[in-house]
């Protein structure tokens, strides 16, 4: 096969799977709004039901030979509220008739979406694959464009694996941020309660144990982002102070406190620096990545758009052998 034959083959590849992913989400789209009339008839038929059930009461006390029949019939009125009022109950009963067949369609109708979407469900999946084979076919070119691809592809991959560093670290430094404020808050209980001291300091050593190692995971996913990325970036990497990520320090200090009360208090003011410092380092790490989103944004663009001027026909000549 040729490189022309090749290239026409892969873009009736591209296209189809495109259009399956269209069709995909006109599926959704579907039954989203079937779901939400569905929902409607459903919430309807009961009150439906129960105005049919009233209309079929007033038939039948019509119908009875009791104290309402006697006097309409005296006043020569009996006949025309029967028929009126079997009208009226014909009526609710086909409202209540309509309304089942319609949940029966509606419910028909997300049947046969849901088979349908069944048979797209790696829609997206295809389309990705056919489009890193779409990459692959254009980087095998000996152009100019395709050399520029390939700088573009590699530095998508190295920000896409720093992104992913990035995001570890922010995950444990808010998880190590949230385990200091759980023990200023215990440490605002102390401060403030009169009883079961005891208790609280117990609770307060569990939580100081479980936050050094938060601490020491952020730490680590710290370092580890730190290569290559804070030097490539930014020649500030974010340095660790020994005394905020170890509890060695706030115990030398408690040991010089001559009471229960001064040591509360030194105890409050290390957390509180603590806490200061490692909401800045998260709020660092936060920017990187927001830092690596928009640069992750515009090589994408420029990815699609490179593809895009280099995915044209006249660019695969047909006697070219295929790479």
């Amino acid at each position: 096969m040729n490189t022309h034959d090749a290239f026409a083959e892969l873009n009736l590849e591209l296209i189809a799977a495109r259009k399956a992913i269209l069709e995909r989400d006109r599926i959704l789209d579907t039954m989203a709004a079937t779901d939400v009339e569905l929902q409607q008839k459903q919430d309807q038929l009961p009150l439906l039901e129960r105005q049919r059930q009233n209309e079929w009461l007033d038939v039948a006390e019509l119908e009875s030979v009791g104290v309402a029949t006697i006097v309409f019939s005296a006043l020569g009125r009996h006949e025309q509220l029967l028929a009126q009022q079997l009208q009226e109950y014909l009526e609710a009963k086909l409202a209540v008739e309509q309304c089942q067949q319609r949940i029966a369609s509606l419910q028909n109708n997300l049947a046969h979406l849901n088979e349908q979407l069944i048979a797209l469900a790696d829609c997206e999946e295809i389309y990705q694959a056919r489009q890193e084979q779409q990459k692959k076919f254009l980087l095998h070119l000996d152009t100019a464009e395709a050399r520029q691809l390939q700088t573009i592809t590699e530095s998508l991959a190295q920000n896409e694996a720093m992104l992913q560093e990035v995001e570890e670290a922010l995950a444990h430094g808010r998880a190590a941020h949230n385990a200091l404020t759980t023990i200023q808050k215990r440490l605002f209980t102390i401060q403030v309660s009169a009883i079961n001291t005891t208790q609280l300091l117990d609770a307060l050593l569990k939580d100081s144990h479980s936050a050094q190692l938060a601490l020491e995971s952020f730490e680590r996913e710290l370092q580890d982002m730190s290569q290559p990325f804070w030097q490539d970036h930014d020649p500030q990497r974010p340095e660790l102070a020994d005394s905020p990520f170890s509890f060695l320090a706030l115990a030398t200090q408690l040991l010089t406190a001559s009471n229960f009360d001064e040591r509360l208090k030194l105890w409050q003011e290390h957390m509180n620096r603590l806490v200061t410092h490692v909401a800045g380092l998260v709020e660092l790490v936060n920017g990187r990545a927001a830092h690596l989103h928009t640069t992750l944004t515009q090589l994408r663009r420029d990815q699609a758009a490179l593809i895009e001027s280099m995915w044209q026909p006249d660019k695969f000549l047909t006697e070219s052998p295929d790479s």
